[in-house]
């Protein structure tokens, strides 16, 4: 382990491995608040605290606004650096349905939905929210890395844990 740090609003967690030929690999685990609005967020949602926090130095907060100029920072410089990428979640978003969201993302930074390339899936072939039919878990690599899985997928819902989401797994050679 070379690295590991956190969001200070609770957004992001992540570890940096030392690999092979002196590489990086860098594994981040993150959660995007849901589309919202702070008259309709309850006040204990983690939309509301985030939303407090930006409060005291943005004249107009907006949680996964913020969130995706800090994510594309971070992931900026990490890619600057030459690390390898993998980054995993609940990102509360399907995957091209906002050019500003987890295309743009995907498109900047050369990231693969591993899941997708494994398995061939179209959105509406995984939910991963027992609510609903869409798929807002996502787990995207950087090309060496999608190139190195060798499975992937996500366990059946409430299997280890009770959630509205099922575990995510990925294997790499």
């Amino acid at each position: 382990v070379k690295e590991t740090g956190a969001d200070d609003m609770g957004r992001w967690s992540y570890i940096k491995l030392a690999g092979r030929d002196n590489s990086t690999i860098s594994i981040l685990t993150v959660y995007q608040v849901v589309e919202n609005h702070i008259a309709r967020a309850g006040p204990k949602t983690a939309f509301a605290q985030q939303w407090a926090i930006q409060r005291m130095t943005e004249p107009t907060p907006n949680p996964r606004k913020r969130f995706r100029k800090d994510l594309h920072a971070l992931l900026r410089r990490w890619k600057q650096a030459g690390d390898h990428i993998i980054v995993g979640g609940d990102f509360n978003e399907t995957l091209g349905t906002d050019p500003a969201g987890l295309s743009r993302m995907c498109t900047e930074f050369l990231l693969t939905d591993v899941m997708a390339l494994r398995h061939g899936l179209e959105e509406s072939d995984c939910a991963t929210y027992a609510r609903g039919k869409k798929r807002p878990d996502y787990i995207f690599a950087s090309s060496r890395i999608a190139a190195a899985v060798q499975s992937c997928g996500h366990e059946p819902f409430n299997h280890r844990i009770f959630s509205y989401h099922p575990a995510m797994f990925l294997a790499l050679d």
